[in-house]
C-alpha cells in the first residue's frame, strides 16, 4: 500500500509542472479582452497563488469594462526593440 501511495505522489509531483505550463500557455495575451477585443484594465487582487507558484508572476489579472470578462492574462514578448529606443 505504501508503494502505491508513494508512486501516486511521485506521479503527482511530476505532473504539476506540466499542468501549470499547459495552463500558462493557454492564457490569452494581454491587454485585449479575448471576448470583445476591448482594452482591459488591471484588476486589484491579492496574488497569493503567485507566491506559491512563481510562474504565475509572469501573468496579470485584468478585467474588461465593456463585457465584464475577468481573468488572468500573459504578456506577449516583443519581437524586437521599439522604434526610437536607441
Amino acid at each position: 500500500m505504501n508503494v502505491i501511495f508513494l508512486s501516486g505522489l511521485v506521479a503527482l509531483v511530476l505532473a504539476v509542472p506540466v499542468l501549470v505550463h499547459h495552463y500558462l500557455e493557454r492564457l490569452p495575451f494581454a491587454p485585449y479582452c479575448p471576448v470583445c477585443h476591448a482594452l482591459t484594465s488591471p484588476a486589484s487582487v491579492r496574488l497569493v497563488p503567485a507566491r506559491l507558484i512563481p510562474a504565475l508572476t509572469h501573468t496579470v489579472v485584468r478585467y474588461c469594462t465593456s463585457c465584464g470578462w475577468r481573468g488572468r492574462m500573459r504578456w506577449r514578448w516583443a519581437p524586437g526593440p521599439a522604434r526610437g529606443s536607441h
